[in-house]
């Protein structure tokens, strides 16, 4: 099962774990994948869109889930997956990296309770850039090349040097949202 936020992250994650599953071969050794979706700002307004969630999961009879969601989801998904009776010994919770390293290693959680039953057998799939190649002409050196080569005002600007990217209002609302003219401004070059 697949529980993810619905952003463009989550959707484009969890439409990748389809058509990755859909193309297993031979065709009887094909994963089934259910996914489920919350909203991003609903959930930590209202938590309870993630519980229906969890709980819509823990009717599938799977017994291992991949979660696409954020740091700020981590306690409230996995109370309710304990609280489901889907996390723990027995489960195995994949999550991607929208929940990262840090959080997980920097919080303890006392010995039995609910968050340290949970967080046992979770693990993060952490995606990088492609690896080196002795020819380094792999997509992610491209695009690396085609970004740089823009100059720097362009990728200052796509790196939000003097915007930052924080959400300092804490307002849900406008967490994904681009200033005005952000796409408009800079195109990556064409690779050769």
């Amino acid at each position: 099962g697949m529980l993810y936020v619905n952003d463009a992250y989550g959707s484009a994650f969890h439409q990748a774990i389809v058509e990755s599953a859909q193309a297993i071969m031979p065709e009887e050794e094909r994963i089934t994948v259910r996914g489920i979706p919350f909203s991003y700002s609903n959930s930590i307004l209202n938590p309870e869109e993630i519980n229906v969630a969890v709980k819509t999961l823990a009717e599938s009879g799977f017994r291992v889930f991949f979660g696409v969601f954020y740091d700020e989801h981590y306690e409230i998904v996995m109370k309710a997956a304990i609280e489901y009776g889907i996390a723990g010994p027995g489960y195995v919770w994949i999550l991607g990296d929208g929940v990262s390293e840090t959080l997980l290693n920097n919080k303890s959680y006392a010995a039995d309770s609910p968050l340290a039953i949970a967080s046992q057998g979770v693990g993060i799939l952490k995606a990088e850039g492609g690896r080196e190649t002795t020819e380094g002409n792999t997509g992610y050196d491209r695009f690396v090349k085609a970004w740089y080569s823009q100059g720097n005002d362009a990728v200052g600007y796509y790196n939000c040097v003097g915007h930052p990217a924080d959400n300092t209002v804490n307002d849900p609302s406008i967490y994904y949202q681009a200033e005005a003219g952000f796409f408009e401004n800079g195109i990556l070059p064409p690779t050769a």
